[in-house]
Order: C-alpha cells, then sequence, then structure tokens
C-alpha cells in the first residue's frame, strides 16, 4: 500500500473520534481511513491505552477509557464476536480466570466465555503446572494450582454437582505424575488387587505413552490397557477396580 505525503495534517483527535465511532478497529482499517502508515498513527494516540482483542494477535482493538465501566468483573469485555481481556493474551487469560473462579471451569464454559478453541493453550498451562485439571464425573474441569484456593473451588464444584464422583488430578508430559483425589473405599480392596497396577497404566497413558508401551512395560495386553483406561474415563477411579462376582 502506498500513502500520500499528508499523514503530518492527520490529528490524534480525529482518530479517537472514529474509533468511538466505530468502537472497535483494526490497524489496517485506520491505515485505510487516514491515508497513514500504522507508525504514525500509533505515535498520534501513543497517550492513549489500547485494548486488545484476544485473537489474531490482538489485530482488533479500542480505546481503554472508552469501554472501561463496561467491563465484566471476570475483567472481559466483549463486542459482538470478539472478547477482550484485561489479562492481555489467551493464557494469562484462561490462569487468572479459574485461579479467581468460584468452583472452576470445564473447556465448554471457558468456550462460551472468550469464543475460542482452547484445547492447546488449556493442555500447555497444566503441563507446564499453571494450572490443575481433576476429573469430575465424566467432565474435566481446571482450578487453581495453589492447593488451598483449588480445595475451596473443588469444595464447591462438589456442592454444584454432589451426585458426581471425582477422578484423578493429571498432568501432561512423560514425566508428569497423576495422584488420586478421591478417596478409595478400602473395603473393595483384597490382598493382591491390581488396583495400583491400573493406576500406573492410566498413569502412563496419561502422560502421553502409546499403550503398546504400557503393555509392554506392564506385561499386559494392549486392549487390556485399552479396557481399563476406558473404564476409568467412565467411572473415575473407581474403574480402576474390578468388580467381582459374587
Amino acid at each position: 500500500m502506498v500513502f500520500e505525503q499528508r499523514h503530518i495534517d492527520i490529528e490524534s483527535k480525529d482518530i479517537l473520534a472514529y474509533i468511538k465511532k466505530k468502537k472497535v478497529v483494526s490497524w489496517q482499517e485506520l491505515e485505510q481511513q487516514f491515508n497513514a502508515q500504522r507508525g504514525v498513527i500509533k505515535y498520534k494516540i501513543r497517550d492513549q491505552q489500547l485494548f486488545s482483542c484476544l485473537f489474531n494477535k490482538g489485530q482488533y482493538f479500542t480505546i481503554y477509557d472508552l469501554v472501561k465501566d463496561e467491563i465484566s468483573d471476570e475483567g472481559l469485555w466483549r463486542y459482538k464476536d470478539i472478547v477482550f481481556s484485561n489479562f492481555g493474551s489467551i493464557e494469562p487469560t484462561l490462569q487468572e480466570l479459574i485461579t479467581q473462579s468460584k468452583a472452576g471451569y470445564n473447556s465448554k464454559d471457558l468456550k462460551k466465555m472468550l469464543n475460542l478453541d482452547l484445547y492447546h493453550q488449556l493442555k500447555h498451562l497444566v503441563r507446564n503446572k499453571q494450572l490443575n485439571r481433576i476429573k469430575i464425573g465424566y467432565d474435566y474441569f481446571y482450578f487453581a494450582l495453589d492447593e488451598e484456593t483449588r480445595k475451596r473451588q473443588i469444595k464447591a464444584r462438589q456442592e454444584i454437582t454432589p451426585d458426581t464422583d471425582m477422578g484423578c488430578e493429571v498432568s501432561y508430559g512423560k514425566n508428569a505424575n497423576v495422584k488420586i483425589v478421591e478417596i478409595i473405599d478400602v473395603r473393595k480392596l483384597n490382598p493382591g488387587d491390581y488396583i495400583l497396577e491400573n493406576l500406573e497404566a492410566v498413569r502412563r497413558v496419561k502422560s502421553g505413552w502409546k499403550k503398546k508401551e504400557v503393555a509392554r512395560e506392564l506385561n499386559k495386553n494392549p486392549d487390556t490397557i485399552g479396557k481399563i483406561c476406558k473404564r476409568f474415563e467412565e467411572q473415575g477411579a473407581r474403574g480402576l477396580i474390578k468388580e467381582r462376582k459374587q
């Protein structure tokens, strides 16, 4: 794009008036509107705090002072399908939303809030030990890393869904650990029960091992490992216990 040399006449008040009228703009739009390079426009509004959207590398933005009274208690502002955050980019926003939440969130909650597919960001935060991921019932929920905060959140979540089972706390990566959060009814266990071996199988699969690798290490059939993992997905920790026929 070739710009005429008339950007000297651009005044910041004209740019701000245009942004106020449009509510949300992009740099490309401003370049075309004022026939000026981005650097010139940025210089003209350098005293303003910009508020950028979460996706497309902040392609869309507004002036913070224009919308600050409309920002939600969670630190979010939505314009049509575009979401803006007080916390900057996607991962810091997720971490803050989940940490400050009363009862944690599942991925559906977060996707609805941010209007984004968040699978990779959530996985990265869990893998880097910035969030905790725990199965409750048939769904996974994300909770704060801080232990006391997480306990309060889990308690609140269980009050919302009191009839669901607690699953496991999950980390990603080959060196990750999985620990049982649920207290297992020891009356169901017999001497030599293979629950710990099943737990180890699930831990390794959740940590990124292939089922064939786990089967070879634990001297089991890959189909058996698959069945163990399936029971765990469906029943949580109880799926690790084989119900014995009476």
